[in-house]
């Protein structure tokens, strides 16, 4: 389903599809950022359009680097709170 309405809206975007693409781009989305999608992507994705695997794997790509990203704040913040006043 998310692969056909990927097909379906993105070679033809005109305003009133782009307005339903981006209902459909949140819906991706949301999905990606579930670990269980994640780990059946990582199975079920060689089945599906390249474009639309390119598409999702860079979602997928983003969500990681955005939980790295909280990592390492929770980190420094971590090690500013040990370190003690100047």
């Amino acid at each position: 389903m998310l692969e056909t309405a990927y097909l379906q809206y993105i070679p033809n975007l005109k305003r009133a599809q782009g307005e339903q693409w981006s209902g459909w781009h949140q819906y991706i989305q949301d999905w990606s950022e579930k670990a269980e999608f994640r780990v059946a992507w990582k199975i079920l994705s060689p089945q599906f359009d390249l474009r639309f695997l390119r598409y999702v794997d860079k979602l997928i790509e983003a969500e990681e680097e955005k939980k790295r990203e909280a990592t390492v704040l929770q980190w420094v913040k971590s090690i500013e709170t040990r370190m003690p006043p100047k």
